[in-house]
């Protein structure tokens, strides 16, 4: 009889421990959590106040200041990819979808308040490695930058990416591009492969090549690609100054065009060991792809807009072997 009390006072002791110690564990997820959105809410407020000031900066100081918000929904970003451990999909997906729209303001804001340099020129010219390409960039835009001024711009051992490239086949790794900001910059009839997650990529002046790129945990911004293919994943897309695209695209906000035209479209379809992680700590959810979701500032009517279009399936390219 006493063996018998004893044995059931030894499981309720039992029960009662494991009791406490979910209760334990509940009570610090909880304060884990509460304090989480303390954190982050304080931040999107700091954002949000600083894209509220921009209209009432002088032009100078303009640069400054969207450099200071970019670093701040940058450190917002990698908080949240630090903090999915203990987080539900319902709020990582919440917190995403916050974050994608500051950028998209910061992106909106920088289009509006940054005077665009002006030249009256039709056929843009451009250097590589000493030899001059001639391209008919037959694009509706008063406002294209002259591509050959792009030889000048200031390239060092600082930049992650290529700059004056021709007929290469190209690499970066993910020890080269994690939460780094990437460029390509000046590229012909060129192919790189970027396989990581690199916090953004700008790609200025590539024509006639193919960029191949892992998940990028923010934005990607594209400006002045002729007879290419893209192969990208990302928040949000903006393409400027281009035609003769083909965009294989995941991204969770949408894709803008601007005096682009002949557009084409597909969901993304580059795979290699890594990309599962690599979505994972770029914060992109793989099962959100508005890859035909496209807005045209270009393009004001209800109709659909000429200058872009969906690849049918049997030209598309099934398979990108190009890590074999």
């Amino acid at each position: 009889m006493r063996s018998r009390l004893s044995k059931r006072e030894q499981l309720r002791q039992k029960h009662v421990e494991e009791t406490h110690k979910q209760r334990e564990e509940a009570l610090v997820k909880s304060e884990g959590l509460d304090y989480f959105c303390d954190v982050f809410s304080e931040k999107r407020q700091e954002i949000n106040q600083l894209l509220d000031l921009t209209s009432s900066k002088s032009v100078n100081d303009l640069p400054i200041h969207f450099n200071t918000i970019k670093k701040l929904i940058q450190e917002l970003q990698q908080y949240v990819t630090e903090s999915t451990l203990f987080l539900t999909e319902f709020k990582i997906r919440n917190c995403q979808e916050i974050i994608a729209s500051l950028q998209n303001n910061l992106t909106d804001q920088e289009i509006k308040f940054i005077p665009k340099r002006k030249f009256g020129f039709k056929n843009k010219k451009l250097l590589f490695n000493n030899k001059l390409i001639e391209k008919d960039l037959d694009v509706k835009s008063k406002d294209v930058t002259d591509l050959g001024l792009e030889k000048h711009m200031v390239w060092n051992s600082s930049h992650c990416g290529f700059h004056l490239k021709e007929n290469e086949i190209l690499f970066l790794t993910s020890e080269q591009v994690n939460k780094k900001d990437v460029t390509l910059n000046s590229i012909f009839r060129c192919t790189i492969i970027i396989t990581g997650y690199p916090n953004t990529l700008h790609l200025s002046n590539i024509q006639e090549s193919t960029i191949i790129c892992g998940p990028v945990t923010t934005s990607i911004f594209a400006d002045k690609c002729i007879d290419s293919k893209l192969v990208i994943a990302c928040q949000q897309l903006r393409l400027h100054s281009s035609k003769n695209i083909d965009v294989y695209l995941h991204v969770t906000s949408r894709a803008i065009l601007e005096d682009s035209t002949n557009i084409r479209f597909a969901p993304y379809n580059f795979i290699y060991p890594e990309i599962d992680a690599d979505f994972k700590f770029a914060s992109l959810q793989t099962d959100v792809n508005n890859w035909c979701d496209v807005g045209d500032f270009n393009w004001l009517s209800n109709e659909p807009s000429p200058n872009w279009c969906i690849i049918q399936e049997n030209e598309r390219m099934k398979q990108w072997d190009v890590l074999q």
